[in-house]
């Protein structure tokens, strides 16, 4: 056993890590409950008795497991900032195993925890207060080539995005959509890839669309309006023969995504706000950042305002920079309707024609 290193881990990791080579004197409990075995201490424990020791962890982004906040954690809690080292993620992928000095700082984990691509914003459903506007959106479909050179530059700023959908709009309208699940794949191979549709041309999806899906191990993720809901057993089956991974999510009822008037946004930092999105050399936390010019093309520029998009081919920009200021509210979150619990909900219906400014907008 090595008496200098202390593991910190989730429970469904710690058999992998074994595996890599490492071995650890002892596991930390952040909770007493998580205290198994003998061979686990609890945080108060390391601290007393071992903070001149390091303590390892897993560099994994996950909903259980934030590296973020577990890291502020244990620095308010004393451990030494230089005691604190991270296993690299490419470490889980691969056979290799892992050495001390493989080892790496917080301030050198530069993954990005999420991003969507819009391969078209226009869609085959045209949802009544759709978050994307696709009722109002051209029929254009998105420049390959600029965003595969936007994902080669993320790749320069970027070691790993932890999950990356393909959205529209409806993306499975696009042609292109294999070259997009290729190309993601070759610049960020561990990523949760994801194809986010409404479901409705899963029924005829291709054999080369299929086949591309199972060998670059893509989730369809479904959202399921009330149209398609007596039609999803059948869908989903055809994709289960198929072994295609898929994630479910209903979706019947809408509400308001913008105030009709200016409210000052109540947080400091953005809250539940994790949209963020690729566009053209951009990004931005969230995409109405983009998608707002269809508002304003069609309602005499009604929010017309500065908004915060970060330049991915800035001189010196670093993965750091940019997830700073993509925590930092804008202007148009001022009039943002998504923290508003109060506004009421409105049943699906299909709006091809006649939109209205109100199927997006609360006068509240």
């Amino acid at each position: 056993m090595n008496n200098e290193l202390f593991l910190l881990s989730p429970q469904n990791l710690i058999k992998k890590i074994n595996n890599m080579g490492l071995n650890f004197r002892k596991n930390i409990a952040m909770q007493v409950n998580e205290i198994i075995s003998n061979d686990y201490i609890s945080i108060y424990d390391y601290i007393n008795n071992y903070n001149d020791k390091v303590i390892v962890i897993a560099a994994m982004i996950c909903d259980e497991f934030d590296i973020d906040i577990l890291y502020n954690e244990l620095l308010s809690l004393g451990v030494k900032k230089e005691n604190i080292k991270y296993i690299p993620l490419e470490y889980f992928y691969t056979n290799k195993k892992i050495k001390e000095d493989s080892l790496i700082e917080y301030d050198d984990i530069n993954y990005l925890s999420y991003l969507e691509i819009c391969i078209n914003d226009f869609c085959n459903m045209n949802c009544k207060g759709c978050s994307h506007f696709a009722n109002l959106a051209p029929k254009n479909f998105a420049n390959f080539e600029q965003i595969e050179k936007d994902f080669i530059r993320l790749r320069q700023i970027f070691s790993h995005i932890d999950k990356t959908r393909i959205m529209g709009g409806e993306p499975l309208l696009n042609p292109d959509l294999i070259k997009y699940i290729v190309m993601i794949k070759q610049n960020f191979p561990y990523t949760d890839l994801r194809i986010v549709t409404n479901g409705i041309l899963l029924k005829n999806i291709s054999k080369e669309l299929l086949e591309c899906i199972n060998e670059n191990d893509v989730m369809i993720d479904i959202s399921v309006y009330p149209p398609l809901v007596n039609k999803m057993d059948s869908i989903i089956k055809k994709l289960r023969e198929k072994n295609v991974k898929v994630f479910i999510e209903n979706i019947g009822k809408f509400k308001p995504i913008l105030l009709n008037k200016k409210r000052m946004y109540p947080y400091k930092e953005l809250r539940d706000c994790n949209c963020i999105n690729l566009r053209e050399g951009y990004l931005a936390s969230c995409p109405l950042v983009f998608t707002i010019q269809y508002i304003n093309d069609n309602y005499n520029n009604k929010y017309n305002y500065t908004t915060n998009k970060i330049n991915i081919y800035k001189k010196n920009i670093t993965a750091k920079d940019i997830k700073k200021q993509l925590k930092k509210p804008f202007e148009l979150c001022n009039y943002c309707a998504h923290y508003r619990d109060d506004l009421n909900f409105f049943e699906w219906e299909q709006r091809v024609k006649n939109c209205k400014l109100e199927d997006w907008v609360s006068e509240e």
